[in-house]
């Protein structure tokens, strides 16, 4: 390949690049505009009319009710911009004047268009310069935000969506789809149907598709590539290798229980993750009803991780999380039977945490018709009737604190913090002696 093929692939990766960064960018602009508007006054007939005055007078420029418009100026977000709007130029489009200041002048978007003047259309890619895909990107998001049948009703289901995304972000939690789902239910925002859910997913799909909601707004856990990594030279593979941040401690090690925790969903791993990882306790994920080969291998792992100091064995304590309903009622007492009677590994313990009926009615959970085709379901109805519940349904947050709260119970803290303390004193030692081996292989390079 040519020098002058690696350049333009080179060229081409970052244009493909900062497409990508300008949707989102306008994505989250966007819903910053729309959540400071609706925050003025929190009703949603009159922030229907605002938002649709907003694109009126951007698409058409005339036959506005500037008192509408006023309340986009005054709005906190607008303000913050100090954004000057003369609201006799009705040709001025005041929502492009926002989105300009906030996405293209206020970013690397407009450099790009100064870098790669020319090189767009040549390349083909459907927009002349960054600054007409923004330009397409920003009328798409105001267009699909407030058209379409049934208006307010679209208008008050999308705001909620931003609202709940941007309430767990906040605690760096990325929900899934059906996290979001059950949080709309939760709030009494739409019923609990499965047709509901089908419509939740066409209409993120349509927000993030249109630069509402970010490509990335929601975590999949389901999907995932296998890749490897290379290195550039030996001084950077020192560097990526000698990481003082990767050097851990077994802060369990004197602890009076071996604790792991093991939840019933894919889908709940970003939730359950932060926490196990501030805790240093492995996470197994069953997916439903774990495998034979995969119980053996947790199986075999505990053993080793109980015996490898050469003392007594710890008792082992399984904490587990999954649905309230027939399947998952039963699945801790499966795994429980195949450590004890199959394995004969009577110092293993699995404990099911959540769901349980305490917490279903301190969340006021939504009911699911119980599975009448699980073949558990006789049983389970006998006992718990006719309704079943989803641990998705528990605000994440709500989740965490339950998990970490578990956790602590199981635990001794000062035995945790000595060894933090350690970990932090190891990684300064563990950064000079890199520090040492870099400066020395450059002194015998020279």
């Amino acid at each position: 390949m040519s020098q002058q093929s690696k350049n333009n692939i080179r060229l081409l990766s970052e244009i493909s690049e900062g497409f990508l960064d300008l949707q989102n960018k306008v994505a989250k602009e966007f819903k910053s505009l729309v959540t400071s508007i609706y925050s003025q006054r929190e009703e949603i007939g009159f922030f229907t009319l605002i938002m649709k005055a907003l694109f009126k007078q951007h698409e058409a420029g005339m036959g506005v009710n500037s008192e509408l418009l006023d309340y986009v100026l005054e709005c906190e977000y607008v303000q913050s911009l100090e954004i000057e709007w003369d609201t006799d130029d009705i040709t001025n489009s005041l929502y492009i004047l926002i989105m300009n200041q906030t996405v293209y002048y206020s970013s690397e978007f407009s450099i790009m268009d100064e870098q790669y003047e020319g090189l767009f259309y040549e390349y083909g890619y459907d927009y002349g310069s960054m600054y007409m895909a923004f330009l397409e990107y920003s009328n798409r998001a105001l267009k699909t935000f407030i058209k379409g049948n049934g208006i307010k009703n679209k208008v008050f289901k999308q705001l909620a969506i931003i609202n709940i995304v941007n309430e767990y972000q906040q605690n760096n939690i990325k929900l899934t789809l059906r996290q979001l789902y059950y949080q709309m239910v939760s709030k009494n925002y739409i019923p609990n149907l499965e047709a509901e859910y089908k419509k939740i997913i066409d209409l993120t799909g349509s927000m993030r598709g249109n630069n509402i909601l970010t490509l990335d707004e929601f975590a999949d856990n389901t999907r995932f590539a296998i890749r490897y990594r290379y290195e550039d030279d030996i001084e950077n593979f020192i560097k990526d290798s000698i990481r003082p941040g990767k050097y851990n401690l077994d802060t369990r090690k004197n602890q009076p229980y071996y604790l792991e925790v093991w939840i019933e969903k894919e889908a709940l791993r970003s939730v359950f993750k932060p926490i196990t990882d501030k805790f240093d306790i492995p996470l197994f994920i069953c997916r439903g009803y774990p495998s034979t080969s995969s119980l053996f291998q947790q199986g075999r792992t505990i053993l080793f991780k109980t015996q490898y100091e050469g003392k007594e064995r710890k008792q082992v304590i399984i904490l587990y999380y999954g649905d309230h309903d027939p399947s998952g009622k039963q699945i801790p007492e499966a795994i429980q039977s195949i450590f004890y009677n199959n394995y004969q590994m009577k110092h293993v313990e699995v404990r099911p945490m959540a769901l349980n009926m305490d917490q279903v009615r301190r969340f006021k959970l939504p009911p699911n018709p119980a599975k009448i085709t699980d073949p558990r379901a006789g049983g389970y109805i006998a006992k718990w009737g006719a309704e079943s519940w989803e641990l998705d349904a528990v605000p994440p947050v709500e989740l965490q604190k339950i998990v970490e709260a578990d956790i602590l119970r199981y635990s001794n803290i000062k035995l945790i913090n000595g060894v933090i303390n350690k970990t932090k004193k190891d990684r300064e030692k563990i950064k000079k002696m890199r520090d040492n081996i870099i400066k020395k292989m450059r002194t015998d390079k020279n």
